[in-house]
């Protein structure tokens, strides 16, 4: 009834009284207030689902270099058969060149920390530890209590197919303070190469 006013109104050279333009700039208030949270909400919706896209992107990638690699290794070092932990340790001579011993490298995956003190980082050594490269970030594994590597073996039967299959469950999420919680890949891989998978260390 009022808006049909205010529109006749628009059409009257008499113009409109304050009352009515008051309704009017209330009204538009109103609708861009319903219209800018609309597209804020799309907006922070959008951002937490490509945030989630990045951290499966992340956990594919990951789980696809530690499988390639895990495959061809001689020995898995850590974590022994039966045994969990959030470090993978593995020889295998999969990369160039002969570092001792006898042409074999040692491969570590391990949860370190970050700035701020947090074990969120996911770190990569080819050469005994010496060095480290960061492979994923962000990873939740420490905080949600879950292992990143199990060992399947069962170090009482000692059979030669016990200690070849690594679980890997990575915990990965970029933002806390989205919406969109940790997303989980969880993979099993078994060493095709291993030969004395019971055998104690490296």
């Amino acid at each position: 009834m009022m808006i049909s006013r205010v529109f006749a109104r628009l059409k009257d050279d008499r113009g409109l009284t304050l009352t009515e333009v008051m309704i009017a700039v209330m009204l538009l208030t109103i609708v861009g207030l319903v219209f800018t949270n609309v597209m804020a909400s799309s907006l922070l919706a959008t951002e937490d689902l490509a945030g989630a896209a990045r951290s499966n992107d992340e956990m594919r990638l990951v789980i696809q270099t530690i499988d390639r690699e895990l495959r061809g290794a001689e020995r898995i070092c850590q974590p022994t058969p039966g045994n969990d932990g959030n470090v993978l340790e593995f020889r295998t001579r999969a990369y160039a060149g002969t570092p001792p011993p006898s042409g074999y490298r040692d491969v570590t995956y391990q949860l370190a920390a970050d700035a701020g003190g947090n074990l969120t980082i996911l770190q990569k050594s080819t050469d005994g530890g010496t060095t480290w490269r960061t492979v994923v970030e962000h990873v939740r594994n420490d905080i949600l209590g879950v292992s990143l590597f199990t060992n399947q073996g069962n170090v009482a039967t000692a059979l030669p197919s016990q200690g070849k299959v690594i679980t890997v469950e990575i915990w990965i999420d970029g933002d806390l303070l989205d919406n969109i919680g940790a997303q989980v890949t969880t993979t099993e891989i078994a060493g095709r190469n291993i030969w004395t998978p019971n055998a104690a260390g490296c």
